[in-house]
């Protein structure tokens, strides 16, 4: 679905508010994205599993969302750390449904999680690929992030199994 004006599709930190909505777009995107995590029918999330997660996330991160009008349509979680060994530290995980790619979002996310990591004194952020994944992986080099390393067969899809990129962003 192409939005007629990529303006309106607005980002902004979710709160424990929109799990059910967060938890509808996550399944969604389970469905659509074999080089995520889940498989699809994988997570057995609730609305009180996935408002936990959200308060859970904004304590050391925080998970943005965007939104076209109300429907959730992608998210970015920065998941720092408390330790203080890590704490210069955050992952980052994004996603964007597949009805509304190569439109932007992603690049909106992403600039608005580095600027904030930023602002919080972060020194890395890191973040993983799989090699086909060539459009996400040109995002991440477009935005600075670089291989830091490769693992190789360690993500299972069907009967394969697949390298995983390990890429990292450095600050100043």
């Amino acid at each position: 679905m192409l939005v007629s004006n990529i303006e309106i599709v607005k980002i902004r930190p979710l709160t424990i508010e929109d799990a059910p909505s967060l938890l509808k777009c996550l399944q969604q995107i389970d469905e659509q994205a074999p080089y995520l995590l889940y498989e699809p029918g994988e997570r057995d999330w609730d609305i009180e599993t996935t408002r936990m997660v959200i308060e859970q996330s904004n304590t050391c991160g925080i998970f943005l969302g965007a939104f076209d009008g109300v429907k959730l349509i992608g998210y970015l979680l920065l998941q720092g750390a408390t330790l203080k060994k890590i704490a210069h530290s955050a992952q980052i995980v994004v996603a964007v449904d597949i009805m509304y790619r190569q439109q932007g979002i992603g690049k909106r996310l992403l600039t608005q999680a580095i600027e904030l990591a930023q602002k919080q004194g972060l020194k890395r952020l890191e973040l993983s690929v799989i090699p086909e994944n060539i459009v996400a992986k040109k995002m991440y080099e477009n935005f600075g992030f670089f291989e830091e390393g490769l693992k190789k067969k360690a993500i299972r899809q069907g009967n394969t199994f697949v390298d995983e990129i390990i890429m990292a962003k450095l600050f100043n």
